[in-house]
Formats: C-alpha cells, sequence, structure tokens
C-alpha cells in the first residue's frame, strides 16, 4: 500500500498546487471576464447596430446609384434616337434639295429647248408611264429596290426623247 501512496504522491501534490495556486488565479480570470461580458455585448450590439444602419444606408445609395444609372441610360436611347432621326431628317433634307435642283434643271431644259410643257406634265408623264410599265408580282418586294432605278432611268431617257 506504501507503494500506491508513492505513486499517488506526485498526483497529490499537482492536486494540491491546482487548488492552491492555479484554480484561484483561473477563478479570478473568470470573475474579471464575467465583469467585462455586460460592456462586450454593449459594443458587440453597437458594431451590429452600425454595420446594419451601414448597410441600410449602402443598400439606399446603391439604389438611388441604381436609379441614376438607369435613367441616365435612357437619356442615351433617348439621344442616340434623336441622332438618327436628325442623320435622318439631314439625309432627306438633302435629297429634297437635289430634287428641286433636278426640277429646276429640267424645267431650264424644257425652257431651252423651247417647249412649254413643264415639270409638272413631264412627271405625270413619268407617273403613267411606269403605272405601264409596272407589272405586279410575287417577287416585287425582291426587286422593288433593284428595279427602280433602272425603271426611273428608262423613264428618264424616253421623256428626254418625247421631249
Amino acid at each position: 500500500m506504501f507503494e500506491k501512496l508513492q505513486k499517488l504522491s506526485p498526483a497529490d501534490a499537482k492536486r494540491r498546487s491546482l487548488e492552491s495556486e492555479e484554480v484561484p488565479t483561473l477563478a479570478a480570470r473568470i470573475k474579471e471576464f464575467e465583469k467585462q461580458i455586460p460592456e462586450l455585448r454593449f459594443k458587440a450590439d453597437e458594431v451590429c447596430l452600425l454595420n446594419h444602419s451601414t448597410a441600410v444606408s449602402s443598400s439606399a445609395k446603391n439604389t438611388q446609384e441604381k436609379e441614376k444609372l438607369d435613367e441616365i441610360k435612357l437619356h442615351m436611347r433617348d439621344l442616340n434616337n434623336l441622332k438618327q432621326q436628325a442623320t435622318t431628317i439631314a439625309r432627306l433634307q438633302k435629297e429634297a434639295e437635289k430634287a428641286r435642283h433636278e426640277a429646276t434643271s429640267i424645267e431650264n431644259e424644257l425652257i431651252n429647248t423651247g417647249s412649254s410643257r413643264t415639270a409638272d406634265d413631264v412627271q405625270q408623264e413619268l407617273d403613267e408611264l411606269s403605272g405601264a410599265l409596272y407589272v405586279p408580282s410575287n417577287d416585287d418586294h425582291l426587286r422593288n429596290n433593284s428595279f427602280a432605278p433602272h425603271l426611273a432611268e428608262r423613264l428618264n431617257a424616253r421623256s428626254r426623247i418625247l421631249l
């Protein structure tokens, strides 16, 4: 039994050391930590509230920025549409000016040849001739773009012959 007690002696010394020194030290530290818990909880709640308000603020900012971006995109689309319309208007104005110039040129040619016909008379004849030459078919929608310039050229040549 003495041998068993000798074997337990180091364990007993360790137990006494734990009870007399380490346990009281750890208990004191635990009490200090427990005293800090309410203050740390308060700070944690503040941090959570701050994070939440920052997230809400950031979300509101992002929403406002997204709305502004969407508005800018809408304005850009409107500007592009206006630019396309302006380009179309400029092109149509050039075509109208060219047509006026051609009409004036035709009227001058008519005057120089001594004809009493006006450009409107010639245009009416051209319209009649193009109506007479027009043959409807299923492929008209395919040929309109390539056939029209050729037809106009033939009609202009024919109208010059009539003059």
